[in-house]
């Protein structure tokens, strides 16, 4: 199996959690150990050429090929669900809860992959009570298979939240408006 059917969104979140201060060296083989799920004493033990080896096949993995791929439906847990990236044929709870979601993650996208793609994955109606355990599953799947999607569904998201925002705040300043108007009028209709 290749790297990009083994490598899950887990192990993909938990390699983009490794501390930027931390040598690529110390990085590579933090990142073999989460791939291989060994310690991190375990890599140490290991020839120099095969830690090289692995280091090289891990460090140049490239997922430029499946920015393309979108995928409609992904199989969550053993049910299959339709993952909904259109942010403007959301529910609003879900709209909501990415909001919310993107605005705790301090800005890493990869480290709320498994909560977006739980969000957007439905079977119909939204289940808002189930994100956190779809999230969990989700994490288990291969990176590759939501990839697409997640990519697609960020540059699609910031360009609607924009909209979203601007069309928001100018309501917003019609009914401040319309409130002082009518307060300026003591608060008398006409």
């Amino acid at each position: 199996m290749n790297i990009e059917e083994r490598l899950t969104i887990g192990m993909y979140q938990r390699i983009h959690s490794i501390p930027e201060k931390d040598n690529e060296i110390t990085k590579g083989l933090k990142t073999i150990s989460i791939i291989e799920g060994l310690t991190v004493e375990e890599v140490r033990e290991w020839e120099i050429s095969k830690f090289k080896n692995y280091l090289h096949y891990y460090t140049t993995i490239n997922f430029r090929e499946y920015e393309n791929e979108r995928k409609f439906h992904l199989k969550i847990g053993g049910v299959n669900y339709r993952l909904k990236d259109d942010p403007a044929k959301m529910s609003s709870g879900q709209f909501i809860d990415i909001v919310e979601t993107m605005k705790t993650a301090e800005g890493n996208p990869i480290q709320y992959i498994d909560k977006v793609i739980a969000i957007i994955a439905t079977r119909g109606k939204y289940d808002s009570d189930g994100v956190q355990a779809r999230a969990e599953q989700i994490r288990e799947l291969p990176l590759k298979d939501v990839w697409g999607v997640f990519v697609f569904f960020l540059n699609l998201y910031w360009r609607y939240l924009k909209i979203t925002e601007t069309y928001l705040e100018k309501e917003m300043e019609k009914t401040i408006d319309s409130a002082t108007t009518l307060l300026n009028k003591n608060g008398r209709g006409s």
